[in-house]
């Protein structure tokens, strides 16, 4: 059966029948190559590897401990959400660096600009107004992108364990 998903999911490295020790030994070995492990489980077997991952993401009508012991919780049975949350994510992480490069950048010269005199307190105010909309507005961008990926199949991952 694992076989089977990863197939359909793209994934050319996949393992079944672990154990939450092997599991967990996996992510260790994952870690050590500067690789970031996300898991998803929902028995109480999952429990220890869900809270060791670098995110961890539960079934919702799992077994109570997995849910304690993930960063999220999966609405339903379908693993399709997992798509947009990555696809998201990446989306959050850029733009975010964008708003910081931008903010970095104007408040460099608006205090230069402002120290040299060359602007009234009353510019600067309607100039930080009007950088604090730029990044409001380039957060908004985000909210599109899970629109826009539920469309595409790439791979959810390289590698799969189970």
């Amino acid at each position: 059966m694992v076989a089977e998903v990863a197939q359909e999911l793209g994934i050319s490295t996949f393992r079944g029948g672990m154990t939450p020790a092997d599991k967990l030994a996996f992510i260790e070995d994952a870690r050590q190559q500067g690789r970031s492990v996300v898991m998803v489980g929902d028995g109480v077997n999952d429990a220890p590897v869900l809270a060791a991952a670098d995110a961890s993401v539960a079934i919702a009508n799992g077994a109570p401990l997995a849910r304690a012991s993930a960063d999220g919780l999966l609405l339903g049975q379908a693993l399709a959400p997992l798509y947009t949350l990555a696809q998201v994510a990446a989306a959050s992480r850029r733009v975010i660096a964008q708003s910081l490069i931008w903010a970095a950048t104007y408040n460099f010269i608006a205090i230069l600009f402002a120290a040299c005199g060359w602007v009234a307190p009353w510019m600067a105010a309607i100039g930080m107004s009007l950088s604090s909309i730029l990044v409001v507005a380039n957060a908004l961008r985000v909210r599109d992108v899970s629109r826009e990926q539920q469309a595409d199949h790439a791979p959810l991952a390289e590698e799969v364990v189970v």
